[in-house]
């Protein structure tokens, strides 16, 4: 199964999967139940998705959609849900990190983690030219959420183009629980996946990556340089037709060491 749309309301996965299914292409609606929970979950869990069950036929899926339903703005993030009480903030988009950007990105980090060495080691690697993506949230000209996703090596490799890894991924306090972490890794997957990119690899709370499709690592065949727990190292194949692997030691980027 893949993921082919997030909305922000059930009814626009229904419009969606109504068309799908008229051309005989399966698919199921996800989190339709937990809009209730809003308010005692954060926001992005109760997120409708619909799934198209048929791998084979995701690309055919997306090409009905495009032409049959008018095109939405992708890079914006869903809003938080009425009577919020920081409903007042600016909408936040999506992008791509520019130049101007870097001391913002800055300030998020090192607020978000409560000390310098991510934002240190993330300047490191925009340095050496080591960033496979970077995505910012911004409401205006705030930045307000940042992901990095960078290459990381494989011993021994799997074939040319590299796997990457998920780190850091940081939204300024007063912009958290309204689902802007989640939507930034959703669309890096998504970008990364239309980019080629054969896999990404994480190291976080299993609970949260885990509604992205990642899963324990080792059951890919992966193992961290670290020493860090099964649960804790994650990865997601993003291309799942893809033939079995034999298995492999996951090597970060330098800079990462010293987090």
């Amino acid at each position: 199964m893949r993921r082919i749309y997030t909305g922000g309301e059930v009814t626009q996965c229904a419009v969606r999967k109504a068309v799908l299914e008229s051309c005989g292409i399966a698919c199921e609606v996800r989190n339709e139940g937990l809009a209730q929970l809003y308010g005692e979950i954060p926001f992005s869990q109760v997120w409708p998705e619909l799934w198209v069950f048929d791998d084979a036929r995701y690309e055919e899926a997306c090409a009905i959609l495009e032409r049959s339903l008018p095109s939405e703005p992708e890079q914006t993030v869903p809003r938080p849900a009425p009577g919020d009480s920081d409903q007042q903030k600016p909408p936040v988009g999506l992008r791509d990190e520019e130049a101007d950007d870097a001391e913002s990105i800055r300030d998020v980090l090192t607020v978000a983690f409560g000390r310098s060495a991510e934002a240190e080691a993330a300047e490191s690697l925009r340095r050496r030219g080591c960033v496979t993506l970077a995505l910012v949230a911004a409401g205006g000209p705030l930045v307000v959420g940042y992901a990095l996703f960078t290459p990381v090596s494989l011993d021994p490799p799997r074939g040319v183009a590299p796997w990457v890894g998920l780190a850091p991924l940081a939204v300024l306090p007063e912009y958290q629980c309204f689902g802007i972490g989640s939507w930034l890794v959703i669309r890096g997957l998504d970008r990364l996946r239309a980019a080629g990119v054969p896999g990404v690899v994480v190291l976080g709370n299993p609970a949260f990556y885990g509604r992205f499709g990642f899963q324990p690592a080792s059951r890919l065949g992966l193992r961290s340089e670290y020493d860090v727990s099964d649960e804790e190292f994650m990865a997601q194949a993003l291309d799942p037709g893809a033939p079995a692997q034999p298995p492999a030691l996951v090597r970060y980027q330098p800079e990462f060491r010293l987090l």
